[in-house]
């Protein structure tokens, strides 16, 4: 970055009665002088039009090429300025009061929110049944922390049942730790809050992202992308027929989305296909597909219906997963064959017996006993006939 000790603050005076102060780069000269090429900063949001000469622009700590036909944006308070390869550079500007823009184009009602923070739903929807002057925003919502979220679903009903709630922001984006290398077991260490002796500190309260620190996804961010998916599903077994519907504003899934449908039965798989061909769906509106299978009488049935793009798009590939749905087929027997094999070896009248060991409780049946840490609240072994089901 150039000298800060040469550090400009330009102020602009946009005329009375407009919204929008319109500099070309002889304009600037011939009104405030030379100097376009210091370092500076100034009160109004700039939009720049370069339409000659190429050079760097200084924007803050980083230093970006520019060319004809570059435009910049530039916030207000923003540290910047350029420095021309050559000939000088021409430029155009547009300066903006981006507060009363808006309040020239919308009537204030619509800009001004009503802002909250983890409101419980029942106060959200309190708010919005009494027909608020004011839309809501969560400013934040779905604190990601540990096993949490789990409620994207619920806030996103919500959005889409109440036009008057905007939507929000998820509390946070990424993991605050730091890399401390590999440990024995070839998993990456990251500290956090009080490993480096600090006195005041939050623990692992700054552990609560949707993406861990080195930016791999959490489970959170695979539901938060799940539960905004383009399309859902549900099925009608006696007609069978299943119903997908569009949820998004703009797109037509016909020809750019397909769907492959897998049938599972106490989690293998028994049949399943692909959709190539989604009928035609307009936004927010519904398709129906006949799709035919054989219900099984027992055990825990399910139809998986998962949404694929069929070709490239922006930078996602073709193939790429937008979402899937998880239907329950109801069968006369729900229970899974294997438990109720086991239920039934055991006896109807059979007893479990519960009893500790140190810090560990054991819960024992006819061919099975489990034990709980309590120190954890995980179990540790799951034994059924001798064989132990946690690996």
């Amino acid at each position: 970055m150039k000298d800060k000790k040469h550090v400009e603050f330009r102020y602009y005076d946009i005329p009375q009665g407009d919204i929008v102060l319109p500099l070309s780069g002889e304009a600037w000269n011939k009104e405030y002088g030379e100097g376009k090429e210091k370092l500076h900063f100034h009160n109004y949001y700039e939009v720049g039009h370069c339409y000659s000469g190429e050079g760097e622009m200084i924007l803050g700590e980083k230093e970006l090429h520019f060319y004809p036909g570059c435009i910049s944006l530039i916030p207000t308070k923003e540290l910047h300025t350029t420095n021309t390869f050559g000939k000088k550079a021409g430029w155009e500007w547009m300066y903006f009061d981006i507060h009363d823009v808006l309040k020239k184009l919308y009537p204030d009602d619509v800009i001004d929110l009503y802002g909250r923070m983890y409101p419980a739903f029942s106060e959200i929807t309190d708010y919005l049944d009494n027909k608020p002057e004011k839309p809501l925003l969560l400013v934040e919502y779905c604190h990601s922390m540990g096993n949490s979220p789990g409620d994207f679903k619920e806030y996103l009903d919500l959005t889409e049942q109440y036009p008057a709630l905007c939507g929000g922001f998820v509390w946070e984006w990424c993991d605050h730790a730091i890399f401390k290398g590999m440990a024995e077991n070839g998993k990456a260490m990251y500290w956090y809050g009080g490993d480096h002796g600090e006195l005041q500190h939050d623990g692992n309260f700054c552990l609560d992202g949707l993406v861990y620190p080195d930016r791999t996804p959490h489970t959170g961010l695979l539901e938060y992308k799940n539960v905004h998916r383009p399309l859902r599903a549900s099925f009608d077994h006696d007609r069978k027929i299943l119903t997908v519907e569009n949820h998004t504003d703009f797109t037509d899934p016909a020809g750019s989305i397909s769907a492959i449908w897998t049938l599972t039965l106490d989690g293998l798989r028994t049949d399943g296909g692909r959709l190539t061909d989604l009928p035609s769906i307009a936004p927010h509106g519904k398709g129906e597909i006949p799709l035919s299978f054989a219900i099984p009488d027992k055990g825990r049935c399910f139809l998986t219906v998962t949404y694929v793009l069929r070709k490239e798009w922006c930078s996602l590939p073709a193939g790429h997963e937008l979402g899937f749905d998880e239907i329950r087929i109801p069968t006369a027997e729900a229970r899974p064959a294997a438990a109720a094999n086991i239920l039934s070896a055991s006896g109807t009248g059979a007893r479990i017996r519960i009893r500790e060991d140190g810090r560990f409780l054991l819960f024992e049946g006819v061919n099975f006993i489990y034990k709980l840490d309590t120190f954890s609240g995980l179990f540790t072994s799951l034994k059924i006939r001798s064989c132990e089901l946690r690996t």
